[in-house]
């Protein structure tokens, strides 16, 4: 009789397993198995996908004959946080018109920037912009190839850069902007951030991929402790009544950071004052 029951028991156990298997997998029309929400996740194209995106229409479009398209190189690109949605920095002059293609493949994303030139009808001032695609999937690690060089480009990952939750009295509008790229060769990549406050200084964080081009000047103000990493503090010119540049530099998560607050010409410059504004803007950092 104990066989029996444990026969049985094992019988209903595997009956249970496969009507919660039949529950999952419930055939659709297409023919695969119909996860719920958030469970199946599509696999990398097999074929090339491609996005593509224009600069909009401007009243300031120039009006002359356009000439061919060709491609160029572009600055940099970055990854917004998720991985998807790419954003290509590039300049052009005002007689030119950029598109930009992002093709996927399993293995790649390749970036087509391609620019059409116009011949008069326009302003020949020196424009940056910045063209957005959205991908299928993350880029994850897959190549980012430019198409105009056929050679793999870094990509900025704006999930890895800090940012400010805390600014000083008196902060004005921020700007941001990428650092680095150029032709791809150049190693250094990372972001800036400028903000002024008020007419006392610029207050600026800037961040590189793997280690800064950029050495902090003047002396040694003082070693210190930030977001548990090692930092340093350098003062550069400031003697009392004159402007100066307060540095605080660190390494954390393989990223060089550095907050910087760049006195404003003929404005005494508080070192005090520069020092608590500095480790406020650190707090603040997420």
């Amino acid at each position: 009789m104990p066989d029996q029951r444990r026969t049985n028991a094992i019988a209903t156990t595997v009956i249970a397993v496969v009507l919660l298997l039949a529950g999952i997998g419930v055939s659709t029309a297409a023919g695969r198995p119909a996860e719920p929400e958030g469970f199946w996740i599509a696999p990398l194209p097999q074929s090339e996908v491609t996005h593509s995106v224009s600069e909009p229409p401007r009243p300031s479009d120039p009006t002359g004959a356009a000439r061919e398209q060709r491609l160029m190189p572009w600055l940099v690109a970055d990854l917004a946080r998720g991985g998807r949605r790419m954003t290509v920095h590039a300049t052009r002059n005002g007689c030119d018109r950029l598109s930009l293609r992002a093709t996927e493949a399993a293995d790649a994303v390749t970036v087509a920037l391609t620019v059409r030139e116009f011949t008069g009808g326009c302003a020949a001032a020196t424009n940056d912009v910045r063209l957005s695609v959205t991908l299928d999937h993350p880029v994850a690690d897959r190549r980012v190839v430019d198409a105009s060089s056929g050679r793999p480009r870094a990509v900025l990952d704006q999930s890895k850069l800090l940012r400010f939750g805390s600014f000083p009295s008196g902060s004005g509008v921020v700007r941001e902007e990428p650092i680095g790229g150029g032709d791809g060769t150049t190693p250094v990549l990372g972001w800036a951030v400028r903000c002024p406050i008020g007419d006392r200084y610029l207050l600026s964080l800037d961040q590189y991929a793997g280690e800064s081009a950029e050495i902090p000047a003047g002396r040694l103000l003082r070693a210190v402790t930030v977001r548990g990493a090692p930092a340093q503090i350098f003062v550069e010119d400031a003697r009392p009544g004159t402007s100066g540049t307060l540095w605080l530099d660190w390494t954390e998560n393989g990223w060089h950071r550095s907050v910087r607050l760049i006195g404003t010409e003929g404005v005494p410059f508080d070192l005090d004052r520069a020092v608590g504004d500095a480790t406020l803007v650190v707090d603040g950092l997420y």
